[in-house]
């Protein structure tokens, strides 16, 4: 299908003051420039390079009331053509999905939307009057994707002086996009909707819209590394994190970063009021991981409070108060002391406390800040500014405060308005928090910000488009250990309920989509299994997707590569050389077939029914089962070249150069890769006599090889 976007038109747009709604209509074509009078003033249309701007170029606003939101209908032609919409989710713990456009919008449960109303978008979407609750809604942009793959994708780019909210009218043919003004009194000032429309393929578009949205202005290296919270949580022990370094750093394993977590802190919100075991050995922690050459990270919730803290107790003027004085509430977690509480960004003494906190983290060496729960900064528009300016607000405290953009240091964004991470944080979360089993029972209630290793995995895979572009992506971590958590002692005996599969489909994610991956298993108790397969993660390498399909809701296809620079690829020459790959999982409850390219050798690069090493070829399809996933290197057949190898999760990823001369293999493997590797390589059938002398010869569907055991000295 063809979508021209010179047929969009828009056709009304709405003024809501309060509870009034005025609607005025248009009915003009999107490509037209026009000046448009209401009784609130003169408004200018143009959509230029794909980007529509309306803004105020006269304001009238008499009777000096605030407007709280303004909606813009466009009208998209043939919409039934396309086959699903694009839910993405307004917290960067929201779960974000594609979903058939007839389908109507999931929404939280009454009966938990009094606890759980500050983690999403529903402290905003309450006050909107004409927003459908049944209709499906995205924040910040969207997608509606076509029969042939094809994307007519819209995005805001002024997400930092207002949130937008995109609602999908299917009977109707309408798109309405919702801006937020409430509580802002200098709308003039800027553009109304600044939103870029384009349709083209997937990945066309998302880098192009992802050099709108403020790039990387230096790249980051991937990074790996280990965080404390998904086996102590907040119940930390000082000994057993140095012994977890030790065993680390005298392992050489190549992480980058060591994170402490939650749980070095009497409250949250004390940042500096250190648990007896932590108090006065901040500075060791962060010197110990050091010495390693890894960086010591530090996670902290900088704009909320827990009742129970000192600063709730002694500095109650700190805290954001509503329209009614009460405080603002910001969540409830059950692991603190229920209900937390939302600071006042803007009250000069708690700016003086934030920056000396991060100062004093700083000197103790921390250089990479978790920074968690941002979106409470938000919650309570004040100071006459919308959310979003108060968002930004909020970060540029944080950034000032830790020089962000003069030193080294970095930031980690986690429980930020999505649109907000870009070009503030190095690295964000892009889903929920995952959990030591598949699902959890508030997915009953509809609750997209709860805690679920689905839901973090559906996210991931629908926010990648951005790694390594605008940030790295933090898909929270993976699991190899068997057993449960450390929370309580009785726990240490529990299971953890993920199966095998479902450990190797959010481990394969993580590893392919992620640009900041850690995980919490403590490493010096793997067995000898797991700590191999532990270090067959190592390089972590960067990934240049091709090609995403789903083939599903919850079941994709997803074609990328690996590029090898100088790569001795042939007898001759050294030159760039991608390893491609096909990556097929299944998020799903069922069974799903997922085609093959018959002519294609496929490598079976991870234990998938028997081993490593197996091959598929000639094969139409391959059916996996529910939260089964399979990474397939795309071999080459012609003689002499590798055909796959087992020392890495990504077979050939560990080689650093390969050649094959008078039949003799010569490999060279990364610094960082695991030094045992067993390497598969074509040969000529022609040649078969020749190199029976010297190897064992395999033939699969009259495709002979060898294969080359190698372990480098270390």
């Amino acid at each position: 299908m063809e979508v021209n976007l010179e047929n969009l038109t828009i056709e009304k747009i709405y003024f809501q003051k309060k509870n009034k709604i005025q609607t005025f209509e248009i009915q003009k074509e999107l490509q037209e420039k026009f000046l448009f009078s209401t009784s609130l003033g003169t408004l200018s249309f143009e959509f230029q390079k794909n980007i529509l701007n309306v803004s105020f170029v006269e304001f009238l606003n008499i009777e000096d009331k605030p407007i709280d939101f303004i909606t813009l209908d466009i009208k998209i032609p043939d919409l039934h053509k396309f086959k699903t919409f694009l839910h993405q989710g307004y917290n960067n713990w929201t779960q974000t999905y594609e979903v058939s456009i007839k389908n109507k919008q999931l929404n939280i449960s009454p009966l938990l939307k009094w606890l759980f109303t500050p983690f999403g978008e529903y402290t905003i979407i309450k006050y909107i009057d004409n927003l459908s609750k049944d209709l499906l809604r995205s924040h910040f942009y969207t997608y509606l994707r076509d029969y042939e793959n094809l994307i007519l994708l819209f995005c805001s780019l002024n997400e930092k002086t207002s949130f937008t909210i995109f609602q999908l009218d299917y009977k109707n043919s309408i798109l309405k996009i919702i801006k937020d003004f409430q509580n802002s009194t200098n709308i003039s000032k800027f553009p109304i909707f600044l939103i870029y429309i384009n349709y083209g393929e997937y990945y066309k578009i998302f880098d192009l819209v992802s050099n709108l949205l403020e790039p990387q202005k230096q790249k980051e290296n991937l990074i790996t590394g280990y965080t404390t919270w998904y086996y102590h949580y907040n119940n930390l022990s000082f000994y057993e994190i140095i012994k977890r370094i030790e065993f680390i750093g005298n392992n050489n394993i190549p992480i980058d970063v060591f994170q402490i977590d939650d749980g070095y802190q009497k409250r949250v919100g004390d940042w500096l009021h250190l648990k007896p075991d932590f108090d006065g050995k901040m500075k060791e922690l962060a010197s110990r991981i050091s010495f390693y050459k890894i960086k010591p990270g530090i996670w902290l919730a900088p704009f909320i409070c827990e009742k129970k803290s000192y600063l709730y107790q002694y500095h109650y003027e700190w805290i954001l108060k509503d329209i009614n004085d009460k405080p603002v509430v910001a969540g409830f977690n059950p692991l603190w002391s229920g209900k937390f509480y939302t600071l006042n960004i803007y009250h000069p003494d708690f700016q003086n406390y934030i920056q000396d906190v991060l100062h004093t983290m700083k000197d103790w060496g921390f250089e990479i800040f978790k920074l968690d729960f941002l979106y409470a900064a938000c919650i309570f528009p004040t100071k006459k500014k919308t959310r979003a300016m108060q968002m930004q607000d909020a970060l540029d405290l944080i950034h000032s405060a830790i020089q962000w953009k003069k030193e080294n240091t970095k930031i980690l964004g986690c429980g930020i308005p999505f649109s907000h991470a870009f070009g503030n944080v190095n690295y964000t979360r892009v889903g929920s928090d995952v959990e030591e089993k598949w699902e959890n029972f508030l997915k009953n209630f509809n609750f997209l910000e709860r805690v679920s290793t689905f839901s973090s995995l559906n996210s991931t895979i629908y926010r990648h488009p951005f790694n390594t572009k605008n940030f790295l992506n933090d898909p929270d971590v993976f699991y190899l250990r068997e057993k449960f958590r450390a929370l309580k002692a009785k726990d240490l005996l529990k299971k953890i309920l993920l199966t095998e599969e479902e450990k190797l489909t959010l481990l394969l994610i993580n590893q392919i989509f992620g640009g900041l991956v850690f995980t919490s298993d403590p490493i010096e108790n793997y067995n000898e299994q797991q700590l191999i397969l532990y270090k067959k993660l190592f390089p972590f390498l960067k990934k240049q997707y091709t090609k995403f399909v789903p083939i599903t809701e919850r079941a994709f296809e997803v074609h990328f590569y690996i590029k090898k620079t100088k790569f001795h690829l042939d007898n001759y020459s050294k030159k760039d050389h991608n390893l491609n790959y096909l990556f097929l999982t299944n998020l799903s409850n069922q069974n799903v077939k997922f085609s093959l390219d018959n002519v294609q050798l496929y490598f079976v690069s991870f234990p998938f029914q028997k081993a490593y090493g197996e091959f598929l070829y000639q094969q139409d399809y391959i059916d996996l089962p529910p939260h089964h996933s399979i990474l397939l290197y795309k071999a080459e057949t012609t003689p002499n070249h590798l055909l796959g190898s087992d020392g890495s999760i990504f077979p050939l990823s560990e080689i650093l150069s390969f050649s094959f001369k008078k039949s003799e293999a010569s490999i060279i493997l990364e610094k960082e890769a695991y030094p045992k590797t067993q390497i598969y390589i074509s040969i000529s059938p022609k040649d078969k006599e020749k190199y029976e002398k010297k190897y064992k010869i395999y033939e699969f569907k009259s495709i002979y090889y060898i294969k080359k055991e190698y372990i480098q000295k270390t």
